[in-house]
């Protein structure tokens, strides 16, 4: 079993230092109360984290925080 404390957001070190005269997007998905979505099949659908075109744009992606309780290897493979 994967110990709960290992699992940790990833963090960039340094901080960027963001442009006061830019403005900044960020594009997520996440189903955050819905553990189903994210043990169903999510990791393998090629609409979803499945998709061959996964990785060609920065993209973040959320986990339920139950999760890491009731599926700890499930969490450890996402992160």
């Amino acid at each position: 079993m994967v110990p709960v404390e290992d699992l940790r957001q990833q963090t960039l070190t340094p901080r960027p230092q963001a442009d006061p005269s830019k403005h900044y997007v960020s594009f997520l998905l996440t189903d955050g109360d819905n553990v189903q979505f994210t043990l169903g099949g999510m990791q393998n659908w090629e609409q979803w984290f499945g998709s061959p075109a996964r990785g060609s744009m920065p993209m973040g992606w959320g986990l339920p925080a139950a999760q890491v309780s009731l599926a700890p290897s499930a969490s450890a493979w996402y992160y």
